[in-house]
């Protein structure tokens, strides 16, 4: 009877753990929950599959990745009150024509060949479309923000 009642409360024990681990959520679900994110996209009608780079940086991280015309956008997340920089090199044949930026929630300033992004309060999101034109067909770059 004894071993009965010791594996009745160890089970009970493993099923309330178990509870206790799906019901309590973790730290970094609720970090998920409070980052902002943008998108970064590439357009560039003729390109074919001419990669573009880009360089990134945040505080104390610099990276840099690279984009082919109408392929998947790159999902960068940042933390409230952390600022990022995202510019496109220079890709040879091509130039930067536009940017534009359609989100909320994100501070989205214009720099020389890329954008400054800053995420103000938690939730913020956007997608950001470098556009390239051949070299010579289009006037500077003028990025918009819709």
């Amino acid at each position: 009877m004894r071993a009965l009642t010791s594996t009745a409360f160890s089970l009970s024990l493993f099923i309330l753990a178990v509870f206790a681990f799906l019901l309590i959520p973790s730290p970094g679900d609720e970090a998920r929950a409070q980052s902002c994110s943008i998108s970064i996209c590439k357009s560039a009608e003729g390109a074919g599959d001419t990669p573009f780079t880009f360089d990134a940086e945040r505080p104390g991280d610099i990276f840099n990745f690279q984009l082919v015309a109408g392929s998947e956008c790159v999902f960068l997340g940042l933390d409230p009150s952390i600022d990022l920089l995202v510019t496109e090199r220079p890709t040879e044949g091509w130039e930067l024509a536009d940017i534009d930026c359609d989100g909320e929630g994100l501070t989205i300033l214009p720099i020389i060949r890329g954008i400054f992004v800053e995420c103000p309060a938690p939730g913020g999101g956007a997608t950001c479309t470098f556009v390239n034109a051949p070299e010579g067909s289009s006037i500077a770059p003028i990025p918009t923000l819709s």
